[in-house]
Parts: structure tokens; sequence; C-alpha cells
């Protein structure tokens, strides 16, 4: 019998994770083109930005891939970094009261899809072995 599709909940989760992953390539763009405006004087910091927003934005990547494909290794790892998130989002409270706003409600929706989804597949491993 097919294994029944993803949840609506799991769906949503997976596109804010690659949205997630969007998010943070756009930031390593807007990175490089102040740092190509800038210069060398304040460029320094642009492209250092501009790297770590690379690798950020390959990292959320293969971990909404994982999460895509079910994969059980992207569960820790996705909420790891909502956790991260939300973090974030209480440095920037005060500042930007809307966009925290926005990282919490999408971390907790993603943080909830992934213990759903863990919680079914270790029910699922642990009726395998009976």
């Amino acid at each position: 019998m097919p294994r029944p599709g993803p949840d609506l909940l799991t769906r949503a989760a997976s596109v804010l994770l690659w949205l997630e992953a969007v998010a943070f390539a756009a930031l390593a763009a807007g990175a490089a083109v102040h740092f190509a405006q800038v210069g060398t004087a304040d460029g320094g910091a642009a492209l250092g930005i501009a790297a770590c927003a690379v690798l950020g934005a390959a990292s959320v990547a293969l971990i909404a891939r994982g999460f895509s494909r079910g994969s059980s290794w992207s569960y820790g790892a996705a909420l790891t970094w909502q956790l991260l998130q939300v973090a974030i989002a209480t440095l920037i409270w005060r500042a930007l009261p809307v966009a925290a706003a926005v990282i919490v409600v999408v971390s907790g929706v993603v943080a909830i899809a992934v213990t759903r989804r863990g919680a079914a597949a270790a029910s699922a491993e642990t009726d395998e072995g009976r």
C-alpha cells in the first residue's frame, strides 16, 4: 500500500524552509552589491556578511531538501535552525517587531511540523520492530 503524501502542515513547513534559504541567498546578494558599491572602506564587512550568508543559504537549502524528501537527519537540523531563528527574533524585537513576529510564527510552524514528523517516524520504527 502506498504511503500517504505529506499533510498540509508538513508541506507548509517545507515551503517555509525553502523561503528561508532564498531569503538567506538574497541577503548574500544584497551584501555583495553593497560591497561592490562601497569598495574597501566598509566593504570588508559586507563581503564577510555575504560569505556567511552564502554558507547559511546553502545549509538551509540542504536542510529544506532533506526535510522535503522526508530524511530523518534533517529533523534535528531544521529544529536547531528554528531555535536559532527565535533567538535572533528576540534580539531584534524592539527594532523590528513585525519582522521578529514573522520569524517567530514561521519558526513555530516549522518546529511543530518537524516535531510531528519526527514523532511519526519514531512511531513507525517502533511499530516495525514489533
